[in-house]
């Protein structure tokens, strides 16, 4: 009787091992999936967070080109605003800024042409007849194309 009690709780004790081992292989494979479904979105997560990053040092950088434009003219009204642009960012000296971006560049403007024609300098005109009397320069880069976009500008003032 004894024998026969060792044998059935040996029986129980492999058929729970036995248990035990299928339960646990199923666990593992769910912890692979759950791992392969955090690194996706991990992996997408920080993709849309560097094409963030990207779109801002792309803004930072061309609104750096367009001051340095801006300054350069205002200190110097013959100066070449591309050369401004090429140092600024870095560029071959053969490169032509009209070839990629429209520049478009305001010269002597007073503080009222700039209120007296809008608010939003985007709408600045600048073939329109402003007074033309004051030290102020605005240049502004645009995209090519059949509907131009404004990528950046700036306002620099002539000092004496």
């Amino acid at each position: 009787m004894l024998f026969r009690h060792r044998r059935e709780h040996a029986h129980r004790t492999f058929r729970t091992r036995r248990a035990h081992r299928f339960l646990a292989r199923g666990q593992r494979g769910s912890t692979t999936i759950e791992a392969a479904i955090g690194i996706t979105l991990l992996v997408v997560s920080l993709g849309g967070l560097m094409e963030s990053v990207g779109t801002v040092f792309d803004s930072d950088r061309m609104s750096r080109a367009a001051r340095a434009a801006a300054r350069s003219l205002a200190l110097n009204p013959a100066a070449d605003a591309c050369a401004a642009i090429r140092t600024e960012l870095r560029l071959p000296a053969d490169f032509v800024c009209t070839s990629k971006w429209t520049l478009d560049i305001d010269r002597d403007l007073a503080p009222s042409d700039l209120t007296a024609t809008s608010t939003d300098l985007t709408t600045l005109d600048p073939n329109s007849a402003l007074a033309g009397s004051g030290d102020m320069v605005l240049v502004r880069i645009g995209t090519l194309g059949d509907s131009p976009d404004l990528i950046s500008m700036a306002l620099a003032r002539s000092e004496p």
